[in-house]
């Protein structure tokens, strides 16, 4: 049991890294007389579903938190990294700031729910104090 709860937390934590590691990717944009430079607040903004994902473990448990997060990178390469490479000379667009805080926000909500389903909805309709 001890093993699995392990394994669990380090694929968790590993899907983590892979996300920061996507956010620097997609926040260093190229630039003609530097080489790159690093859009901070692209990287900011692209680590905060990550950040919120870092919490579930103590929330979420077993399958549904590697399936969480692997379903969080695969959505999260497949949107913004294009979005990385349509850097135009003007910069980046609204729409990289907004996935992430769509992201985050998704997570959140999916969190409490899934949360609320394992203690079986305790407290949710009660109209009175027990």
């Amino acid at each position: 049991m001890m093993n699995r709860v392990a394994q669990t937390r380090s694929a968790a934590y590993l899907i983590v890294l892979a996300g920061l590691a996507v956010s620097f990717y997609v926040a260093l944009v190229p630039h003609y007389d530097a080489g790159y430079r690093l859009a901070f607040s692209v990287f900011l903004t692209g680590i905060l579903p990550y950040l919120v994902y870092g919490v579930l473990p103590e929330y979420v448990r077993g399958a549904r938190l590697v399936l969480s997060g692997a379903v969080l990178l695969v959505v999260d390469i497949l949107v913004r990294v294009p979005m990385r490479w349509s850097v135009g000379p003007e910069g980046y667009g609204d729409g990289i700031y907004w996935v992430s805080v769509a992201l985050a926000a998704a997570l959140s909500v999916a969190a409490v729910a899934v949360r609320l389903a394992d203690r079986g909805g305790a407290g949710a309709g009660r109209s009175t104090p027990p």
